[in-house]
């Protein structure tokens, strides 16, 4: 049978702390400056964030520059902006930042093979991201930096459309994955095929339909593509088909316990209908046959008409003349909304002088990814609370030890005092 969730969590710590010196990178532990200190807080909701000076201050960090305050998040640096460009905040000033729930890609490395994992969207630890705020006074932090939305000297065409990526990933089971059939069902205790978050049970008798009744379609675009990913999750025969309005788009033999990933040409002429759907099915001889999906993605042109959403991701490709966007459709409670663009670090105010319309005049650039948020006070999450840590360097030729002991504190009670301290105790004896 599975071995529990707790059971991999303690290996996975295991592996994090017992590493050595030369394999430190592949851990992303080579980001942390055991001289420091980090405050740590948590995000469990993508959005806008802002850690407000009053939490600076009660954390001992309002005498410290805007400049020198850096962000982290998995290891990686996290482009902030700050109110103030430089110098010591006021009482009103912030750091604002995109902040993200956390996502299973840090998962990936628990897998025997990465394609193994079907999605890495939803992470199977927790949602919840550490991020972590420290101050750094030696080298150029990654910023945001306020840039200029000047859209009355404009003279770029509206752009018409942009390929959107519409991603379903499926959060209804958690799916056991690959499986050895000896009476009963055997999984392994290592992350297999086919295993994470996934979509109901698919069986030849209900299939799984999805359907989407406002998909903004520009139907002046390219064809589009449908990508997906499924597991079978019984030892028969089926084939797995999938259907865009009716059309059949995919019709692949997926046998037994394996994975099929699909990519398939969705023409234009099949969307933009009142209501698009899209339907998998189970194509088996035997009823009682089982598929699940992972995730699907639909990339297809769509107007920049972001359907009532009050925060919204999309993807330019470069362009040596710059972009001119009209968007429209987005929830922003009555205040400009922020466009972020990712890739580059810059923060554009809209132009909201058209009722109806959010205007941006943007510059050339190669390949820029972008965030809409609604900058209203109702939208903006603050960070309320964050917890000093200062991380041990267990590498260091002083901390090496013969073992290492990973304990709970609900075991620590005992008859005869704390029982974790005590065998600790026992095996730092001779007679341990």
């Amino acid at each position: 049978m599975k071995k529990g969730l707790l059971y991999r969590r303690l290996c996975l710590f295991m592996m994090m702390l017992l590493f050595s010196a030369s394999l430190l990178a592949q851990y992303n532990n080579e980001w942390i400056d055991y001289s420091k200190s980090y405050y740590k807080f948590k995000v469990g909701e993508t959005g806008l964030y802002r850690i407000p000076f009053t939490i600076l201050q009660t954390n001992g960090l309002s005498n410290t520059p805007a400049e020198h305050f850096q962000l982290w998040r998995n290891g990686k640096e996290v482009a902030v902006f700050t109110s103030k460009g430089s110098g010591i905040l006021g009482s009103t000033d912030f750091i604002e930042f995109f902040g993200q729930m956390n996502d299973g890609k840090a998962d990936a490395i628990m897998y025997k093979k990465p394609e193994f994992q079907l999605s890495d969207k939803w992470s199977l630890q927790t949602d919840t991201a550490a991020y972590f705020l420290t101050v750094n006074a030696s080298t150029a932090n990654a910023r945001v930096l306020n840039a200029q939305n000047n859209t009355a000297s404009n003279s770029l065409a509206v752009e018409p459309y942009f390929m959107h990526r519409l991603e379903r990933n499926f959060k209804d089971q958690i799916n056991p994955g690959y499986a050895s059939i000896v009476g009963i069902y055997v999984y392994s205790s290592s992350y297999d095929n086919g295993e994470g978050w996934s979509s109901r049970n698919v069986q030849p008798g209900s299939p799984l339909v999805e359907q989407y009744n406002n998909l903004a379609f520009a139907p002046e675009g390219p064809d589009a593509s449908l990508t997906i990913a499924a597991f079978g999750n019984a030892l028969n025969t089926r084939k797995l088909q999938v259907s865009v309005n009716g059309t059949k788009i995919v019709d692949q033999p997926m046998d037994y316990f394996s994975a099929a990933i699909q990519t398939a040409t969705v023409q234009k002429s099949i969307l933009g209908r009142a209501v698009d759907t899209i339907r998998i099915h189970n194509a088996s001889p035997v009823g009682s046959d089982r598929i699940t999906l992972g995730k699907y993605t639909l990339v297809y042109p769509r107007k920049f008409d972001f359907g009532g959403n009050g925060l919204f991701e999309f993807t330019l490709p470069g362009t040596s003349v710059g972009n001119y966007l009209e968007i429209t459709n987005f929830r922003n409670n009555a205040v400009a909304p922020f466009l972020y663009e990712l890739t580059e670090g810059r923060r554009y105010v809209a132009d909201m002088t058209v009722p109806g319309k959010f205007r941006f005049a943007l510059p050339a650039g190669g390949t820029r990814n972008f965030v809409m948020m609604d900058a209203s006070t109702s939208a903006i999450k603050l960070v309320g609370e964050m917890t000093k840590r200062n991380f041990v360097d267990y590498a260091a030729s002083s901390r090496q030890g013969n073992y290492l002991m990973i304990a709970h504190s609900s075991l620590s009670a005992s008859s005869n005092g704390d029982a974790i301290q005590n065998y600790k105790n026992y095996r730092a004896s001779n007679e341990g």
